[in-house]
């Protein structure tokens, strides 16, 4: 009989779900390493995709594409699934914060800002930034890209 069961959540380098295959090859590679009397489950990591769009004014410094990419690598870092707790979600009013105190960022339009409300990450999930839309209140220009997700 069985006194521990360990579970292990898993998914690929793309953030995509291991195929059943690997699955229960990982599951009977972890098995034959473990302790007696213990078992490993092999479960799906479940993430929750996180989306910002913006219109934002920008300072004359700079360009809405370098504000473009110094936002994102602002989001990727605090929304990153390798350091994020389960299930917590992850708060409009901290996206806001995020965009607006990037350099370059003069001004930042709350009203049109999405998403509308805190995003509601499950008990067994993890957020994950995935793409950043920004809109040049000045120049109309608009940037709207999907970041890479690899791991």
């Amino acid at each position: 009989t069985q006194l521990r069961t360990i579970s292990v959540r898993v998914l690929t380098a793309q953030a995509g779900p291991l195929s059943s295959g690997d699955k229960t090859s990982l599951q009977l590679y972890m098995d034959q390493r473990m302790r007696a009397k213990t078992t490993v489950q092999v479960l799906d990591l479940t993430l929750t995709q996180v989306s910002v769009e913006a219109t934002v004014t920008i300072d004359g410094t700079t360009t809405l594409r370098a504000v473009w990419i110094a936002a994102v690598s602002r989001y990727a870092s605090r929304i990153d699934p390798r350091t994020a707790e389960f299930g917590v979600d992850v708060q409009r009013a901290d996206l806001i914060t995020i965009l607006n105190t990037t350099p370059g960022v003069e001004d930042l339009n709350s009203t049109t800002f999405l998403p509308a409300a805190d995003v509601a990450v499950g008990p067994e999930s993890l957020p994950l930034f995935v793409s950043l839309s920004l809109r040049d209140s000045a120049t109309g220009q608009v940037i709207n890209d999907v970041v890479a997700v690899s791991f």
